[in-house]
């Protein structure tokens, strides 16, 4: 699962090491993502760490829709929750990437 969403997703995979690693409340971040309370449930009892539970909220959101998650998207999110050092932090790798 992981290999196929750092494949295909435009902020590579530098990007959402990042996003995974340092997302403090990953049950936040997937509700502000749009998924339901039971979907929420069903991965925190099948993934124990709080890595792969934001990395399955964003395969989740990505399979529920044609395109791949932007930046500007995840950004508005992130700083909803108050990551601003998060997104500060991921448009210096953007930057350094283009």
């Amino acid at each position: 699962m992981e290999e196929i969403l750092k494949r295909n997703n435009p902020l590579g995979p530098e990007v959402l090491d990042v996003i995974y690693q340092r997302v403090c409340d990953w049950r936040r971040f997937g509700h502000l993502l749009g998924l339901e309370v039971h979907k929420l449930n069903s991965i925190e009892a099948d993934y124990a760490k709080k890595e792969d539970r934001v990395e399955r909220c964003m395969w989740l959101k990505k399979e529920s829709e044609a395109n791949p998650l932007q930046w500007s998207y995840l950004k508005e999110i992130l700083l909803g929750m108050d990551e601003k050092d998060l997104v500060m932090d991921i448009e210096r790798k953007l930057a350094n990437l283009l």
